[in-house]
């Protein structure tokens, strides 16, 4: 590798993978997940996910290249941690919460990732594309904060500090 596309290309190849990988991580955990409210948001995200996968395609197409995935070793590491945890057993509340952490985890990857794509579109002056990775960016920072504001409501719901 040694250009900007090439880069530009295989970070394109990462995040595609990620939004796949992340559709069925997404369902799974939505489906494991106690709270109402979590469970809502868990769900809509996944909508927004396969608009997310639309995008990238869009994006693929302009650079003219076939969508293709690569394995991001960052989110198996985060999956990993979940089946884990699952491994240990835990209360529906504490998977409530791990859930809610391991997602936010996540989304602050997929910022980090969608910021680093934009970057790149833009050097490469690719207008639209920046516009399409700048939307995905977006949604995954509103997401975030939607995320955010689930901590405190699980935590005074059900979770009780121990004594």
């Amino acid at each position: 590798m040694e250009t900007l596309s090439e880069l530009f290309e295989y970070q394109l190849q990462l995040a595609y993978s990620m939004e796949h990988r992340l559709l069925v991580l997404l369902r799974q955990t939505a489906a494991e997940t106690h709270s109402a409210k979590l469970r809502k948001a868990l769900a809509v995200h996944c909508n927004g996910n396969l608009v997310q996968i639309k995008r990238l395609e869009r994006v693929f197409r302009m650079i003219e290249k076939p969508p293709a995935a690569r394995t991001c070793h960052e989110l198996e590491g985060f999956i990993r941690q979940k089946e884990e945890f699952e491994r240990l057993g835990p209360s529906r509340d504490l998977r409530d919460w791990v859930n809610l952490d391991i997602a936010r985890k996540i989304e602050q990857y997929e910022i980090v990732c969608y910021a680093s794509l934009h970057n790149l579109a833009a050097k490469l002056r690719l207008p639209a594309a920046v516009k399409l990775i700048r939307d995905n960016l977006r949604d995954e920072e509103d997401f975030l904060f939607q995320l955010k504001l689930q901590s405190p409501r699980l935590a005074s719901e059900r979770l009780v500090p121990a004594a």
